[in-house]
């Protein structure tokens, strides 16, 4: 199992050195990837979901591939990864265009992580459809994915209408590999059939609810011809200040259901001052066993 760890936004806020710091002592310690979440626009206030208090307008948040750009050039190894870009309030053939760039100026170390989003609000102030977001998603998935690997395409869609054209340069990786987030039963279905991976919800415990869905996943897998040795599936272990009995125990009982990958997150553990979300990442490195 993979260990990387959650880039946190608002606590280290607009200090770019910081950030570099993050980083560089990342992949110092030998985490194999930092994953970013993304919000474009934030509520002035908390709603939504239950998770929203951390999309607000007083927090801090960067923008994924903007940020892996500026980490490229500060590192050497360690992949990034977006768990998960919005993809359906942007357009499919931009992000391709940026997310190759990404691959490139980092060597092909990106994970593109994707998901259909919960924020009517948000779609609305992007000048996009919430309710068609899933079919959307679909075919910019396909969009996508020929654009980085065919030097044209034609393509005629509900959404997209492409004539003979591409993109230049491509990604290193080919394809670059996309990982979805969901939470509703058909829109992990979805996961399953048309990504390289899945991303749990952040709040999944090694449980008996997520045996059962695991379980499913292994029934949609054999359904849609997925091999299981490749797919990808990774899985959050909170800081929430719980200490490294709880950190171990999560780790233990994540590889043992499998996961591909585990992603450590400091985000909403009260830590005092940014410099402390490294402390913590050094504390989970050496319990983890991760050789820098």
């Amino acid at each position: 199992m993979k260990i990387g760890c959650v880039f946190p936004h608002s606590e280290i806020g607009d200090d770019m050195s910081m950030v570099k710091d993050f980083f560089q002592t990342a992949e110092g310690l030998g985490y194999d990837h930092v994953l970013c979440i993304d919000h474009v626009l934030c509520n002035r206030e908390s709603k939504g979901a239950p998770w929203a208090h951390y999309y607000t307008v007083d927090r801090s948040f960067h923008e994924p591939l903007t940020l892996f750009s500026y980490a490229a050039a500060l590192t050497t190894k360690i992949t990034f990864a977006s768990a998960v870009l919005v993809l359906p309030q942007r357009q499919a053939t931009l992000v391709a265009k940026q997310a190759a760039e990404v691959d490139q100026l980092s060597g092909g170390r990106l994970r593109l992580g994707c998901g259909i989003g919960w924020s009517p609000e948000e779609y609305q102030g992007l000048g996009m459809q919430y309710g068609t977001r899933a079919r959307r998603f679909e075919e910019q998935i396909e969009v996508m994915r020929r654009l980085w690997t065919e030097e044209a395409i034609t393509f005629k869609g509900d959404f997209h209408d492409i004539n003979d054209m591409g993109i230049n340069p491509k990604p290193v990786q080919q394809p670059i590999p996309i990982w979805i987030g969901a939470f509703e039963e058909n829109a992990v279905r979805r996961a399953v059939r048309l990504g390289d991976g899945y991303s749990l919800n952040p709040r999944s415990e090694p449980n008996d609810e997520t045996r059962r869905l695991l379980e499913r996943i292994s029934q949609w897998q054999a359904e849609f011809g997925r091999d299981s040795q490749t797919y990808g599936l990774n899985a959050t272990i909170h800081h929430w200040n719980r200490g490294d009995a709880a950190w171990e125990s999560d780790l233990k009982n994540w590889q043992e259901l499998g996961m591909t990958h585990a992603s450590f997150r400091t985000i909403d553990s009260d830590l005092p001052d940014p410099k402390s979300h490294l402390t913590e990442l050094e504390k989970f490195a050496k319990l983890a066993g991760l050789k820098g």
